[in-house]
Formats: C-alpha cells, sequence, structure tokens
C-alpha cells in the first residue's frame, strides 16, 4: 500500500516537472517572437549612400532651398558664389543613409490629420543615378516625438524618427561659412578709436604719465592721462563682442544696412600671440610668436530688433550685433575717461613724501618692520613718520588719503594763470624712483589750481584743498 502511494507521488511530481518544462519554453519562443516583432517595429525607409547623393532640397522660412554636389563640392543652387558650410552639408546629406519609420499607418484617408496636407517641409535628395525621393513632413506626435510622413503614396504615413526633419531645421545663413569675430582680450589691446559723426574718441597705452597707463583724446581734447580704472572696464567690454547673425556674404547692397555710409568706425590695435613648436624635431620647446593686429568694425543702421548691421574690414559678410554690446563703446565720452587724480600714488608704491607747508618742508614716509609672531610664523608692522618722529597712524593715513585721492573737477593741458603761490605742495617719490608732484594754488573763490608734474592743470574744489591742509595740520599737531 505504501509502495502503491509512493508511486503515485512520483508520477504526479514528473507530470508537474513536464508541464513545468513546456511553460519554460512556451515562454523563451514568446519572447524571442516579442523580440523580432520588436525588430520589425523599425522600418528602413532609404537605402543609399551619402557618397552617391548629388543634390538635396528643404523648405525654409517658406522658400525652397537646394543644394547641388560637383566634384565633392557643395554648392547652393540658386547663387553658386554662396559660401556653404562644406562640413554641415555633408552632415545633411548623410542624414537621407538611415531614414526610419517606427510605425507604418497604411489606408489613410484625411491627411490633415497628420499635418500632411500642407507639409511643414519637403525634404527632397536625388543620387548620381538620377534617382529621386521626396520626403512629405507634418506634425511632430506629441507623445513620441516622432513626425509623420509621407513619401510617394499620401495613402501610406509612416511615423520617422525625429533626428531626420531636425537635420534640415536650418535657414540658408546657417549653412554660409561666415566670418568668426577674433577673440581679443583687454590686456593685448594697444589702442582704440571710436569715430562718430565729427569726432573720434581716442585710448592710446602710454608712459608718458606717471599715474596712468592711457592717454585719451578726441578732436577737440588733447591727448592727456586717462582712468585707468574706467579704461580697464572699456576693454574689458571688447572681450565679449561676438557677431549674432550673418545676413549678408556679400556687399554688394552695404546701403541696405547703413553700411554705406557708417554712423560709427571702430578701430582696435591689439597683439595677437600664438604658440609654434621649435624647428629643431628633437625639441619638445615651443616658441611665443606675437603679431600686431588691426580690426576695423563698421557700424550701420539697427534692424527690427535693435540689432546693429556691422562688418568687419574688407570681409564682405554683412552680420549683426546686439545693441547692448556695443552701447559702451558708442556711448563714450572722453571727459568720463580723464584721470581727474592729480597725484595718483597709492601707500604701497610710495619710498615717501615731501610736503611744503607754510615755507617749510616736511618728510612723511611709512616704514615696515618683518617681525615673527608669537606662534613663530611671519608678522609685519607698520610705523609712520613725519621727518624722524613716529606720529599716530590714524592721522597719517587720513591725511595720505587725502593727498592721493584728490581730483580735480576737469584737466586741461592748457597753463593757467594766477599770482598767487601754492598754498601746499606736495612731491611723490615712489619706490621704482620716480616722482610725482603737484602745486596746489589759490585761483578764485571756488577753487585751486591743481598743476602735476604730467603738465595738467586741474580745477580742485577749493574746500577739498582746505580739507586736504586741515589733515596736514592735525598730523603737524
Amino acid at each position: 500500500m505504501k509502495n502503491r502511494k509512493r508511486s503515485r507521488h512520483l508520477l504526479i511530481g514528473f507530470i508537474i516537472l513536464f508541464l513545468l518544462l513546456c511553460l519554460y519554453f512556451i515562454l523563451q519562443k514568446t519572447n524571442s517572437e516579442n523580440e523580432d516583432a520588436a525588430e520589425e517595429e523599425t522600418i528602413s525607409l532609404t537605402d543609399i549612400s551619402a557618397n552617391t547623393i548629388s543634390s538635396f532640397s528643404f523648405i525654409s522660412a517658406g522658400s525652397t532651398l537646394s543644394f547641388v554636389k560637383e566634384e565633392e563640392t557643395w554648392y547652393y543652387e540658386e547663387d553658386r558664389d554662396f559660401p556653404v558650410l562644406q562640413d554641415t552639408a555633408a552632415t545633411m546629406a548623410s542624414a537621407f543613409e538611415t531614414v526610419e519609420a517606427t510605425r507604418k499607418l497604411e489606408d489613410v484617408k484625411s491627411l490633415e490629420e497628420y499635418g500632411l496636407a500642407d507639409p511643414g517641409n519637403v525634404i527632397t535628395v536625388t543620387d548620381s543615378d538620377g534617382m529621386t525621393m521626396a520626403f512629405y513632413i507634418g506634425n511632430q506626435n506629441a507623445t513620441t516625438g516622432d513626425y509623420y510622413a509621407y513619401i510617394d503614396d499620401p495613402s501610406v504615413v509612416y511615423m520617422i524618427t525625429e533626428s531626420f526633419p531636425t537635420a534640415f531645421a536650418y535657414g540658408l545663413y546657417d549653412l554660409a561659412d561666415a566670418d568668426e569675430f577674433p577673440t581679443i582680450s583687454a590686456s593685448s589691446i594697444t589702442h582704440l578709436a571710436v569715430a562718430q559723426s565729427d569726432n573720434t574718441f581716442e585710448l592710446t597705452a602710454t608712459e608718458e604719465y606717471a599715474g596712468s597707463s592711457w592717454a585719451v583724446s578726441d578732436n577737440e581734447q588733447e591727448q592727456t592721462a586717462a582712468n585707468d580704472s574706467l579704461v580697464s572696464e572699456l576693454l574689458t567690454s571688447i572681450e565679449s563682442l561676438a557677431f549674432s547673425s550673418t545676413v549678408d556674404y556679400s556687399s554688394d547692397s552695404l546701403q541696405d544696412y547703413g553700411l554705406d555710409n557708417p554712423t560709427a568706425m571702430i578701430t582696435i590695435d591689439y597683439a595677437e600671440t600664438s604658440e609654434e613648436s621649435s624647428d629643431d624635431s628633437d625639441s619638445a620647446e615651443s616658441e611665443t610668436i606675437t603679431v600686431q593686429k588691426q580690426l576695423e568694425l563698421s557700424i550701420g543702421n539697427q534692424d527690427e530688433e535693435g540689432n546693429y548691421y556691422v562688418i568687419t574690414g574688407e570681409s564682405n559678410q554683412v552680420h549683426t550685433m546686439t545693441a547692448d554690446s556695443l552701447a559702451s563703446l558708442l556711448g563714450v565720452e572722453t571727459n568720463a575717461y580723464l584721470n581727474l587724480y592729480m597725484s595718483y600714488v597709492p601707500l604701497e608704491d610710495l619710498q615717501e613724501l615731501i610736503v611744503t607747508y607754510e615755507g617749510n618742508a616736511y618728510r612723511l614716509r611709512a616704514q615696515i618692520t618683518e617681525e615673527t609672531d608669537d606662534d613663530g610664523g611671519a608678522a609685519a608692522s607698520t610705523a609712520y613718520y613725519l621727518d624722524d618722529q613716529e606720529v599716530a597712524s590714524d592721522a597719517f593715513t587720513t591725511f595720505y588719503s587725502a593727498a592721493y585721492l584728490l581730483s580735480a573737477e576737469s584737466i586741461s593741458p592748457e597753463p593757467v594763470e594766477t599770482n598767487e603761490a601754492p598754498a601746499i605742495s606736495l612731491q611723490f617719490t615712489k619706490t621704482d624712483g620716480t616722482q610725482v608732484t603737484v602745486d596746489y594754488t589759490p585761483y578764485d573763490s571756488s577753487y585751486y589750481i591743481g598743476k602735476n608734474s604730467d603738465g595738467d592743470y586741474g580745477m580742485v574744489n577749493k574746500m577739498n584743498v582746505k580739507n586736504l591742509i586741515e589733515k596736514f595740520e592735525a598730523i603737524l599737531n
């Protein structure tokens, strides 16, 4: 009895195992069939090599753009002189090699439903054998991102992957081999001129002035020291200049852009450096080559969005630049860039200052002493002296700030006559040995005349000079 029961259990176990094995093989086969079906869902619509394509066309902004290839060079069919960007044209041609559909809809009755009654684009391709194929592109499916399209038969609509239609989402000038605006660093600029109307604003790098490395001038203002900080800000704005778009590759119609008679001409002289490897093949060293260059930028009219039409040098290409990027250059005024400081010598650059006041000369200096702190680290202390007597740091630094930051309301290289003697004179000797001097002489009830070693005459507010004298008297007392 027990053996019979055990045999029955074994039989049932074998039957269950057999059924499980059958189920396993059925599932394996089903999965394989599903994978095959999934693979069949992608439908290849083209069998063409990019090397055999002789022309292609597409619609952009309502116009058909056609490109033809001759002897491995792509041309814009309507204007063979148009500078076609060859790499981009070749990439567009290669898009025809892998046009795929994820779904095929047959017996389509209404093209409107798919945006194909009036296609958004018609993309055509012709190969070297003269075979032509046209793709009519409709709406984009909001869920899958694929586009509806038909090829020859409008009753058969495919859902093609978006990579194909987007490969032709260009305007004509997106395909132009356009000039690029040169990269210019502010530190490389040696001269800037902005000519507008009847005046030319100029900045020139110079070593002529003790307190400035730039000179500013215009048609009415002779060359004089400029404010280095403001000049740096202006030149830095040049670093961000760039073309927004290209609108014309030919200079035949400059009058259409106001460039036959520019509203402004910007000239930039700068140095361009590059690294060149040594002629010695065994050497890994490179040599820095510096080339002096000049850029001329003509500014024309503004388009509907406020961008300026521009052209550079002898180029034939017309571009646009944003009004914001050109604002600081087109708005320059000479007076805004004058160095109005009469004697700009920061304390860290000072060796000594001789102050002549009421017939006496006084020597001021700051002495830095290197020390060691409690933890053994380096430290420094500064002592301030009037002649050989140490004075309070607050009194010294307050006076010195008033002295080197004293500025004029206007500056001119033209001499200003006065019968008065200087109320106070300052002679700065810098750590490099150069000297900067300035005399402050009463002029009228409101101003003193400041005359410095650069030969500038500044109209200085009377109250500011009186404040300087009071600060110096505080040290004396």
